[in-house]
């Protein structure tokens, strides 16, 4: 969301019909977001965390991690954007508007940091299970536990750090605290561009390879029936998350880069549908983790209000004596 007037001249651009179906359009789809992307990451987040062996696994984390962030945008960022169109298009008045728009823009940056990083690591460790890497033997259960948690929180910690430091640039005459071209040149490289380039090298790497070892495996069956390929995860999951997320990104990208380099406003509809493909990710980034067997199993059987019943333990005890098998029932 930008704003490249004055406070005079907002109230005559309100007015306008393109302007009003801008908005009404970014309405809509955020109410959708609020309803549909806070029920699909609810539903995944919860699908992982309830299951055992699903969320002993560092890459389901890293996915609630993304999940837990997108909730926050479905749940708080959304219903923010909601309420100030549904003011600005009543025709009320809003203080400091300008200082409104810029806190929407940085916690979208923050929460497009975040998911971005998150995505890269995530990527990363796909390609290490192609690779069959391991942590060595000599990293303490402890010293594995603490990296985790950091990978958990080094995204969260940079955006909190970067952000402000973007924003202490801010300038503030008829830009409406936008920052200057070589700033936001420079976080938008670090933001976005530097983590998706990294996924999508990272996703073709590990594909290719995958690809190269199923093949060669396939090629040596006949002489070697025992040692198949190792149990990998599917590769169109990761592409499908890298190009969700550079399609949900390249729109805002470029408006901004284009609004910064040529000083040319690419016009309301432009931005309102730059805005809205950015936040659709909320939904159309739980698609991709469905194409995860362990992952799509668990969302086929599991459901929120039903409980399984308490299997039959059964113990099975041998008589030395006689050989006699007795059942015991708990």
């Amino acid at each position: 969301m930008n704003n490249t007037t004055d406070g005079g001249s907002n109230a005559s651009l309100v007015n306008t019909s393109e302007y009003r179906h801008a908005l009404q359009a970014i309405y809509i789809s955020h109410c959708v977001f609020v309803v549909i992307g806070t029920l699909l990451n609810l539903w995944l987040f919860f699908c992982i965390v309830t299951s055992k062996d699903l969320r002993e696994r560092f890459r389901n984390q890293l996915i609630c991690n993304m999940a837990v962030l997108h909730l926050t945008e479905s749940l708080i960022k959304s219903p923010i954007i909601v309420a100030f169109i549904l003011k600005v298009l009543s025709g009320n008045t809003i203080e400091e508007p300008c200082h409104f728009i810029a806190a929407i823009n940085n916690t979208e940056r923050i929460q497009s940091f975040i998911v971005d990083w998150l995505l890269v690591f995530l990527v990363a460790l796909f390609l290490a299970q192609v690779l069959g890497c391991s942590p060595p033997n000599k990293l303490t259960p402890l010293s594995l536990r603490i990296g985790k948690v950091l990978l958990h929180v080094l995204p969260w910690a940079a955006a909190l750090v970067v952000t402000p430091s973007l924003v202490y640039f801010y300038q503030g005459e008829n830009a409406c605290l936008s920052p200057p071209y070589l700033s936001h040149f420079v976080f938008t490289s670090i933001n976005t561009v530097t983590p998706v380039i990294l996924s999508m090298v990272l996703a073709i790497l590990a594909t290719a390879l995958s690809c190269w070892r199923r093949q060669s495996w396939a090629s040596r069956m006949g002489a070697n029936l025992i040692n198949g390929p190792r149990d990998v995860d599917s590769c169109f999951a990761y592409i499908a998350a890298v190009v969700t997320t550079a399609a949900c990104e390249i729109c805002n990208v470029a408006f901004y880069m284009y609004l910064k380099i040529n000083m040319r406003f690419l016009g309301i509809g432009f931005e309102a549908a730059a805005l809205i493909l950015s936040d659709s990710r909320v939904i159309f980034m739980v698609l991709p983790w469905l194409l995860l067997s362990d992952v799509r199993c668990r969302l086929k059987t599991w459901r929120p209000w039903y409980r399984p019943p308490p299997g039959i333990d059964l113990t099975v005890t041998y008589d030395k004596e006689t050989c006699d098998q007795h059942s015991v029932f708990a």
